[in-house]
């Protein structure tokens, strides 16, 4: 092995500059620090599969059923991920992601719970309240493979109006975005 020593690298023609070939490693040690002052491509990644959908009117809650909510208006939606008519998020690739779905209904329920449907199956429950709540929120982190879905339910011991966004406030809603990295 051999050492270079230098205080700065040019290409000797052009404006490229590559280090190393194809399927070499380049060990950056440890303590060190890179520095840019520049444009970086290639490094870290994107989280452009970002949604942010709503639900507008009122609708109704079944007791003891498990009742899908169509979130039917969005704000924004990067790369079409969520369809507003069906209520489904689909995984455009593999990769995971974070998500958080919000209720409000109109009087207060018992044991009111947003439901997390993968592929038409639940998968979990992301969020619970107890007695005599008037709102519910929860969130969860998944790894999902490429076209899998994302459904959510509501579902109540009691039956009641479950009540879309208003000017005042978002009442209830469901958005997620692709993590960047994870490290299980």
């Amino acid at each position: 092995m051999s050492e270079i020593q230098a205080n700065k690298l040019s290409p000797a023609s052009g404006t490229a500059l590559q280090v190393g070939d194809s399927g070499d490693t380049i060990t950056i040690p440890s303590g060190a620090t890179i520095t840019n002052n520049g444009t970086q491509t290639g490094f870290g990644g994107t989280n452009t599969s970002l949604f942010k959908a709503y639900y507008t009117g009122n609708g109704s809650i079944s007791a003891n059923t498990n009742t899908k909510i169509v979130f039917n208006n969005e704000y924004f939606d990067s790369n079409n991920v969520y369809d507003t008519s069906t209520g489904k998020f689909t995984a455009p690739e593999s990769a995971t992601y974070f998500f958080l779905a919000q209720f409000y209904v109109g009087t207060a329920l018992s044991r009111l719970q947003v439901r997390l449907f993968k592929n038409g199956s639940i998968l979990e429950i992301i969020g619970f309240s107890g007695d005599n709540a008037g709102a519910v929120t929860g969130s969860t982190i998944l790894s999902l493979a490429q076209n899998d879905y994302i459904e959510i339910y509501a579902r109540s011991v009691d039956g009641n109006s479950i009540y879309g966004n208003t000017s005042s406030g978002e009442l209830t809603r469901f958005e997620g975005y692709k993590l960047i990295t994870w490290v299980h």
